[in-house]
């Protein structure tokens, strides 16, 4: 293994410089990569259980096919992201931005999404949310309002409690 990927997952990178870097299928788990400058980079496959990216730019980043569960994404900018395939299982997205982001089979199972902005996101389905968690804040795209027969903004509904998607859709009827 490569000595300064073995420093990431001891000492962590928190506000590096990553941009463009190819770590693919690096074991990143419980890195500390807090508000770290990561646009462009390959991190196909990679494993990031637990890490922390919080506040994190990760735009245009390939995290296709990423093991992310428990990672903490919170404020991460994930604009443009490649998300195909990652498992986000339980991962903490928060007031992230997934602008343009491809969400294909992604699974999002027990992900808060609390405030985060999938406004246009790609590729995202009703069934990939069944289990998240919302808020009145978060900002679903058009086509999965209109999939879901949510015709309110989230943003306009009173009710300020975590809910999964049966409770919201429930509660905007």
């Amino acid at each position: 293994m490569s000595g300064w990927i073995k420093e990431l997952e001891e000492r962590g990178l928190s506000r590096g410089n990553l941009t463009g870097a190819r770590l693919n299928r690096a074991n990143l788990e419980w890195a500390q990569l807090s508000q770290s400058k990561m646009m462009r980079a390959n991190l196909m496959g990679a494993y990031l259980m637990g890490a922390s990216l919080n506040g994190a730019n990760l735009t245009s980043a390939d995290l296709s096919q990423a093991r992310m569960r428990s990672a903490n994404l919170s404020g991460a900018i994930l604009v443009g992201a490649n998300l195909n395939a990652a498992d986000l299982m339980k991962a903490d997205l928060t007031y992230a931005d997934l602008s343009n982001a491809d969400l294909q089979s992604a699974s999002l199972t027990g992900a808060n999404l609390m405030g985060a902005d999938l406004s246009q996101v790609r590729n995202l389905s009703a069934k990939q949310l069944k289990t998240a968690i919302f808020s009145p804040d978060t900002s679903l795209p058009r086509y999965l309002k209109e999939e879901m027969g949510v015709e309110v903004e989230l943003q306009d509904t009173p009710q300020k409690k975590p809910q999964d998607l049966d409770s919201l859709l429930e509660a905007l009827s």
